[in-house]
Order: structure tokens, then C-alpha cells, then sequence
């Protein structure tokens, strides 16, 4: 009788385990990020499973970018969708809802009561909201500053305290720390408009001009602010010669020859990404972060936002169980680690106003301007206003077309795109 019972007890125990594991469910999750931020993003899986034993996450590192997008269009046209994605461009929400791509994910956040709205920075807010439904939980945001090398301007005479507050400023500030070559190249430039994130958005909303109208749901690219903004850049290329500005550029390739980083471009905009980057590759490099600066006839304090968010796609098998760890990752104390961890913004505001974000003076710079901050246009045509406005910026500023003629031609484009989507 005691074997039969002790052989019984263990065929209990060898069927209670397998319904243990059968029980599991396994989450299938794409992320889209550099090996950087990966690292410490596989700790938090680490750290969830623990606290979720039930769940196994499969995790997936994948290419960033337009390519990647469509592996993802490709997968949930075959059925074979993963249960999540992290690290989503968050412009293209609109877009791929609107193509039906995404699954909305409102009745979840309802449902928990955890996700604040009224706590996130706007633009963060904004760009997963798409008609009356949210389609993402922003994961990291940012903003554009102006980095400034303390050193060049001291050497150049000029305060080291005291970086540009308009563009009238900047131009003579330009001026004074450029200096050419033996060959009639630049050894240094003080500043070039169009490097790094020196994109129409950063300087269009500066000069005070608007892209887009709600109300028409059209494009406005041809506001004589934004086209104020790209004669600026015209202006400089002009001045300065793109060409050898173009050819002033080719000798930096990597990060640790970064034209910034080598002491060769004194003002540079860029975001709190590259934090990181320019303490690792030159910790003697001396340098400040600082607002924008903006025209002094017409000009607004400004900067613009992006960022990443985490969504489920269409057909997804296991969407609750996906959206849980979503908003695991995309909230509170491991929201915070990761992004300190990885020098990202959270996009939740209680979150960014932390002491260990907030005691870094130039963080900080970042977060105080954060909740002013613009966003790209919530529209289902985001990649190609994107990509109009790259190329009727490259146009004008190599004498193509007038800027007022390039944006023109931009704006037809993307309002042509718009209306044959009829959204």
C-alpha cells in the first residue's frame, strides 16, 4: 500500500508541475533598441519574471528605424505579431493606427488605474492619442537644447555664463569663434543650424510658425515663420558656403570624432541623449546646456519633443498579459531605472522630478523646458511630413528652390496624402 501511495503522490506531483508549466504564458516582445539601453532593459525582464512567475518573457532586439516598421507590418499581416513591442517611434502612432496596425489599449488603461494621463508631459500624452483611443504608453521623451563649449568661448573672449539667447546673438557669436583654414577650409565653426537635431521643427516653432491646423487637418509648411526659419538657414549656407561646410563635416565620422566632442563646433543642438556621449568620449570637455534661442522679431522660447513609447500590435495572442507588463515597465521605479540608468527623460512628470534626475544641473535644463514643450503633429501622415520637410529644407539650402518654393511644394505633398486618407 505504501508504494502504491507513495507512487501516486509522486504522479500528483509530477501532474501538478505540468500543469504549473502549462499555465505559464509566454510574452513574445520585440524591442527596438541600441545594445546601450538593451542591457539594462533585460534586467528588468529579470526582475519581473520574479515577480511574475506565471509569465516567461521572450524578448527579441530588433533594428531601429523605417526597415524595422515594416517587419512589424509584415508579422501582423502573417498572423505572427508579437505580443508587444518596446521602444516605438512615438510619431508614427497616428500612422500605423490609422492603418489599423495597433491595438488600442484604452479599456486596458481603464481597467487598471494606474497610467495618469494628467501626469505626463503633454507632447509625451499627445502623440499616443489618436482619435478618442490611446495606442501606446510613452516609455522615454526629450527635448532640444543648445550645447555650448565653455572653453572656446573664453578663449574667444566671449562669458562663458552668458551662451546666446537669440539668433541675432548666435550669428555673431558664429562669427567670432569660426575660424578658416590654410586651404580656404574651416579648421573650427562656431555653429552650423542644420547639424544633429537642427531640424525646420526646432527652428520653425522658434521663429513662432505652425505646421500644422486642427482645425482644416491640413499642413501649413508655407506660415511665413516657417519660412522665415528655413531663409535663415539659406542664409547661413550662403554666408558660409555648404559645400564647405558639407566638406567641413566629412572629417568627423564617429562619436569619438564628433566635431563637438574634438573641440571643433563650439554650439551644437541636440538632446539629453548625447549627455552620455560627450562626458564619455572627452571628460575634459567643458560645456554648458542652455534654451534655445529665438529671433528677437516674432521669436518664442520653444523647443520640441520625441520619444519612444511601448504598444501592443494587432493581433497580439496574449494582450492582457502584454499590456500588465507594459505598464510595468512604463510606470514608477522601474520606469525611473531604466531611464536614469540610460540618460532618457521619463515622460511621466513625478517621475522625471526625482532627485537623481533633477540633481544633474544639465538634466535639469532638459526637464525645465520639457512641459512647454512642442510635438509633431498627431496625423496619419507623420513620416512623410517628416520626409517632405528634410527634403525641401536640403532643397532651398542648395539653391533648388526658393524656401518659400521648397515648403510649397512640401505642403501640397503631405495635404495631397491627407486627403486621400480622408481621416
Amino acid at each position: 500500500m505504501s508504494k502504491r501511495f507513495s507512487l501516486l503522490l509522486v504522479l500528483v506531483m509530477v501532474l501538478s508541475l505540468a500543469s504549473t508549466a502549462a499555465a505559464k504564458t509566454t510574452l513574445d516582445v520585440w524591442v527596438a533598441m541600441t545594445e546601450t539601453d538593451y542591457k539594462p532593459f533585460l534586467e528588468l525582464i529579470e526582475e519581473y519574471e520574479k515577480l511574475n512567475p506565471d509569465v516567461d518573457i521572450n524578448p527579441l532586439q530588433v533594428t531601429t528605424g523605417e526597415t524595422n516598421l515594416q517587419k512589424l507590418l509584415t508579422a501582423i499581416a502573417g498572423n505572427t505579431a508579437p505580443d508587444a513591442m518596446v521602444y516605438f517611434d512615438r510619431f508614427n502612432t497616428a500612422q500605423w493606427a490609422a492603418q489599423g496596425a495597433l491595438m488600442p489599449i484604452t479599456r486596458f488603461i481603464e481597467a487598471s488605474n494606474v497610467v495618469d494621463a494628467d501626469d505626463y508631459y503633454p507632447a509625451a500624452w499627445d502623440e499616443v492619442n489618436f482619435k478618442g483611443d490611446v495606442y501606446g504608453l510613452p516609455y522615454e521623451t526629450d527635448a532640444r537644447a543648445l550645447f555650448y563649449n565653455k572653453g572656446m568661448f573664453r578663449e574667444a573672449g566671449l562669458d562663458p555664463e552668458k551662451p546666446p539667447t537669440t539668433w541675432e546673438e548666435l550669428d555673431a557669436i558664429n562669427k567670432k569663434l569660426t575660424k578658416k583654414g590654410a586651404n580656404g577650409g574651416y579648421d573650427v565653426l562656431g555653429f552650423i543650424p542644420w547639424e544633429n537635431q537642427g531640424w525646420l521643427y526646432t527652428w520653425g516653432w522658434l521663429a513662432g510658425g505652425e505646421f500644422y491646423n486642427p482645425d482644416t487637418k491640413k499642413v501649413t509648411l508655407t506660415d511665413p515663420k516657417i519660412v522665415k526659419a528655413l531663409q535663415w538657414q539659406v542664409d547661413f549656407a550662403k554666408e558660409y558656403g555648404v559645400n564647405q561646410v558639407s566638406s567641413f563635416k566629412s572629417g568627423f565620422g564617429t562619436m569619438s570624432m564628433n566635431p563637438f566632442v574634438a573641440g571643433k563646433l563650439a554650439m551644437i543642438v541636440t538632446g539629453p541623449w548625447d549627455l552620455v556621449y560627450f562626458r564619455q568620449y572627452n571628460e575634459n570637455l567643458d560645456f554648458g546646456v542652455a534654451p534655445l534661442p529665438y529671433p528677437e522679431d516674432g521669436g518664442v522660447a520653444s523647443t520640441w519633443a520625441g520619444g519612444h513609447s511601448n504598444i501592443i500590435p494587432r493581433g497580439a495572442k496574449n494582450p492582457e498579459e502584454a499590456y500588465k507588463f507594459l505598464e510595468w515597465i512604463s510606470t514608477g521605479d522601474a520606469l525611473a531605472k531604466w531611464n536614469y540608468e540610460t540618460n532618457h527623460i521619463p515622460t511621466i512628470r513625478s517621475v522625471a522630478e526625482r532627485p537623481e534626475f533633477v540633481n544633474d544641473p544639465l538634466m535639469k535644463v532638459f526637464i525645465d523646458i520639457l512641459p512647454t514643450a512642442r510635438n509633431r503633429p498627431v496625423i496619419p501622415a507623420g513620416q512623410t511630413l517628416w520626409d517632405q520637410l528634410a527634403s525641401a529644407t536640403e532643397k532651398a539650402r542648395h539653391g533648388e528652390l526658393s524656401p518659400e518654393a521648397a515648403l510649397k511644394e512640401a505642403e501640397r505633398r503631405v495635404n495631397n496624402e491627407l486627403r486621400r486618407m480622408r481621416w
